[in-house]
């Protein structure tokens, strides 16, 4: 069973996605193309939540302190349980994206489940009750 973690990056009612590449070193990769968090696999007995760290920094050069980090749920596959965690953040950033993703946005929370692209619905779930969970109540 994979281990990974991910962080979505929250501006307001705002979170910021990347949208996957489709293939790594000439193989399909699960969710390619999917608009996502940025996240991936943990390393040999990491953490979830110094990995989804690092992924981010990774992918998007946006550093984040663990004490910044909001540990949700985890999302459970066939092979793998993907961590979900979520930073706020004080000014809306935009990325510099790595070779793991071809492009990112800014998107509205309260509009993704009527989000145009390919998604993991259970992601959006999570992101929605987030949202709701910290503004909402």
């Amino acid at each position: 069973m994979k281990i990974a973690g991910g962080i979505g990056l929250v501006y307001n009612n705002l979170i910021l996605l990347g949208r996957r590449v489709d293939l790594w070193e000439g193989k399909p990769i699960p969710f390619g193309g999917y608009w996502s968090i940025f996240g991936g696999t943990c390393n040999n007995k990491e953490n979830p939540i110094i990995c989804a760290i690092r992924e981010l920094e990774e992918e998007t050069q946006i550093k984040v302190q663990l004490h910044e980090v909001i540990y949700t749920k985890p999302l459970q596959n066939k092979d793998s349980i993907f961590h979900v965690y979520f930073s706020e953040l004080s000014e809306q950033l935009n990325p510099i994206l790595n070779e793991e993703h071809t492009e990112y946005g800014w998107f509205t929370i309260d509009d993704l489940h009527r989000f145009p692209y390919d998604i993991d619905d259970r992601l959006v779930d999570i992101i929605q009750e987030y949202k709701k969970s910290k503004y909402d109540s």
